[in-house]
């Protein structure tokens, strides 16, 4: 699939659809206590149940009036309002009235009248004699099938009708066809590469794009059939579920989903009803289930979080959305285009977020796409995407709510990680896991490397913490560095200082590092370490050698020119910056997205002055934007395409502008296109890029304002 559909992001406003007037609630899932909105009474229960559709990045809703409303994606006209805008707010499908059935396939939806007539529009399907690159269907498109229609499915066959007669027909570009073996069906089953209807006994059977015949057997005791993908998955009466492979004609007998009371499919995906709760599975690329991560097309289920008493559902590429009992506001979640976040709108009111916001966290570290919350009595807790899975201690990628890190202990003082290598300190220890680039070989193959706790020299605790090119160096509360080389994870040798008695094989010691004193903070970025002093110039190790300053050897600790005693060095993709002791900020290296906030967009090889509006206490570097947090408040500057700077707008700025909502923040850090602080409570907020989960909301779209990062 092409990349501009598996990164985009629907809006996970995908909720609560409108009428004109008045605004109807959107119902979030949510934690106690619940996140509401404003209260106000649901819909009146007139007319007939309503119902969901979802395409690849679109969903669509039937309401009770029998009007559809659609919301989402739109570069092909999938909402059918006579435009190509995707919109996040669900807007009315004109010229449709008195709906009966509603259906939708990865850019194309289509509806049947009471009166038996069919409309498609979105991407040309259905059009007969449509030559390839036809313009989209931007408003709804009569489809002629030569008689009344009851029913219509999408699929690669085209746009199929099961007609009032007993006929099946399938119209797709430049040809019209009746599917004689599934004549006399009572309902159509749409699988990626087949059509399949239900008998009246209960029977099914499908056809492929050919039209040849397959009975499907082992039917008898379904309760409820659906599809899902190529395959069709079946409700027994016992409450077990069975997929079945069209393709093979063999079943599987789904475990997970036992004791299920209702199913629910569409194209990409299914759900079903248990406990009273939603459970879903077999989602293609990234999908979010209630705020867990995960990948691959065959995911084990899932409960929705907070989600009670499901009444139906529907499955898009990459998010879904429900009924509740008593309430026609659908809830939706997942990853999606996120429109009016991303074009620089407020954050959207429909945005369904999973839990509470996540307090009282006492500090907040992020690299590669990854963020942590550090506790004092708690394990920490993380999220965002990661390639390998070390600090999210999962294989499934990304987590877009914190999830806690057992494996690093019960609580952290500090932090830090590359993508296959991750550590955390408590007390007098190191705990590491992905040591050596995370596995290592095996007797046939590779293993995983195993986790190691590495010693601190006595009397010792850790202030921060650095991980670079596989190593790890600590910065101690009374101002020595101790670092652990690469390949120190073995036993070191007895003569080696700090190492003591005989050492654990996957234990290691952090050895103190000659002539580094009074050290406050170590900060690390692509294979450099640097240490910095209130007394002293900043001495780096790792400086590459087209640096002016670089040493003749990378393992040296080179003082870092220019700048003097520094506070803060943070550095980004090709630039960097600092804070020296009196409180300045300089930037220097690439600029030509202002991300060196001296109010041009042109580089500077030596630090540059930053105007702030007070005495700087720390500075954070993303890929092309930079934040400052001057008492209490968080400015920022550079590239803003996915909102980091968190001024509500997407206009990239070369001099500093303030976050709006920001105060009281103790730390601010960056990373890549988006931006976190910690503010008092132990709040975070996070804003820009939220692709797989990075701003701990749930969610999948870019914010331009700040927002809370949420609890499970």
């Amino acid at each position: 699939m092409n990349v501009r559909y598996r990164t985009i992001a629907l809006a996970l406003a995908l909720a609560a659809c409108r009428a004109p007037a008045p605004v109807a609630p959107v119902r979030a899932l949510t934690t106690a206590p619940p996140v509401v909105a404003a209260p106000a009474p649901p819909r009146a229960p007139e007319g007939p149940e309503p119902a969901l559709a979802a395409g690849r990045d679109f969903a669509c809703e039937r309401r009770r009036d029998a009007t559809v409303w659609c919301w989402g994606d739109n570069l092909h006209g999938e909402l059918g309002d006579g435009t190509l805008e995707s919109r996040a707010e669900p807007r009315r499908v004109e010229g449709l009235a008195g709906v009966a059935q509603l259906t939708a396939w990865e850019q194309t939806a289509c509806a049947v009248t009471r009166e038996g007539r069919a409309f498609c529009w979105g991407f040309p399907l259905g059009r007969g004699g449509a030559p390839r690159g036809e313009p989209a269907a931007e408003r709804p498109e009569a489809v002629d099938f030569a008689g009344a229609v009851e029913e219509v499915a999408l699929s690669r066959l085209g746009v199929c009708a099961r007609l009032r007669t007993g006929e099946v027909a399938c119209r797709s570009r430049g040809s019209s066809s009746t599917v004689e073996p599934l004549r006399g069906v009572a309902s159509l089953l749409p699988a990626v590469n087949h059509l399949c209807g239900r008998l009246p006994s209960g029977a099914v059977r499908c056809a492929r794009v050919t039209h040849a015949a397959a009975e499907v057997p082992s039917l008898d005791d379904a309760r409820a059939v659906v599809s899902a993908g190529d395959a069709l998955v079946v409700l027994r009466a016992d409450g077990s579920v069975a997929r079945l492979s069209v393709q093979r004609g063999v079943f599987g007998v789904d475990g997970d989903a036992r004791g299920a009371t209702a199913l629910w499919g569409s194209g990409a995906g299914w759900c079903f009803a248990r406990d009273r709760r939603l459970w879903c599975r077999g989602v293609p690329h990234s999908f979010l289930v209630g705020g867990h991560g995960v990948q691959g097309n065959d995911p084990e289920a899932l409960p929705v979080a907070s989600l009670r008493d499901p009444r139906s559902a529907a499955v898009g590429g990459s998010f879904a959305c429900a009924y509740v009992m008593g309430d026609d506001v659908p809830r939706c979640w997942g990853v999606g285009r996120g429109v009016a976040v991303a074009h620089g709108a407020a954050p959207n009111p429909h945005l369904v977020l999973p839990g509470a916001p996540m307090t009282g966290a006492g500090d907040v570290v992020t690299r590669h796409g990854v963020t942590c919350a550090l506790f004092e009595r708690e394990a920490p807790r993380c999220w965002g995407a990661t390639s390998f899975g070390a600090v999210l201690g999962t294989t499934r990628g990304y987590a877009a709510l914190p999830i806690a890190r057992e494996g690093f202990g019960a609580s952290a003082d500090a932090m830090a990680w590359e993508p296959r290598f991750a550590c955390a300190a408590a007390g007098a220890t190191v705990r590491c896991v992905g040591a050596r680039g995370g596995q290592r070989r095996a007797a046939g193959g590779w293993e995983r490397e195993p986790d190691f706790v590495a010693r601190l020299p006595a009397p010792a605790a850790v202030r921060s913490l650095a991980v670079h090119g596989g190593d790890v160096c600590a910065a101690l509360v009374d101002g020595r560095v101790a670092c652990a080389r690469r390949g120190a994870f073995e036993p070191l040798p007895a003569n080696t200082p700090g190492a003591g008695a005989p050492l654990d094989p996957r234990d290691a010691a952090l050895v103190a590092q000659p002539g580094l004193d009074g050290v406050a903070r170590v900060v690390a970025r692509d294979g450099m370490i640097c240490a910095l002093s209130d007394a002293a110039p900043a001495r780096c190790r790792g400086v590459p050698a087209e640096w002016d300053f670089a040493a003749e050897s990378p393992e040296a600790w080179t003082p870092l020119p220019h700048l003097g005693p520094l506070r803060a060095l943070a550095y980004g993709e090709g630039h960097a910056c600092a804070v020296d002791a009196g409180g300045a900020a300089w930037c220097w290296g690439r600029g030509r997205s202002g991300q060196l906030g001296s109010g041009v967009f042109s580089e500077r090889p030596r630090p540059t002055r930053v105007p702030l509006a007070g005495p700087a206490d720390e500075v954070a570097v993303g890929a092309r934007h930079a934040c400052a947090r001057v008492a209490g408040a968080v400015w920022c500057w550079g590239a803003n395409d996915r909102g980091q700077l968190g001024d509500a707008t997407l206009t990239m700025r070369a001099a500093p502008t303030r976050v709006p909502g920001v105060e009281g923040a103790t730390r601010v850090v960056a990373d890549a296109s988006y931006t976190c602080a910690r503010v008092e409570g132990g709040r975070v907020l996070c804003w820009g890029e939220g692709d797989q989960g990075r701003l701990g909301d749930g969610g999948g779209g870019a914010r331009p304002t700040p927002g809370p990062v949420r609890g499970e």
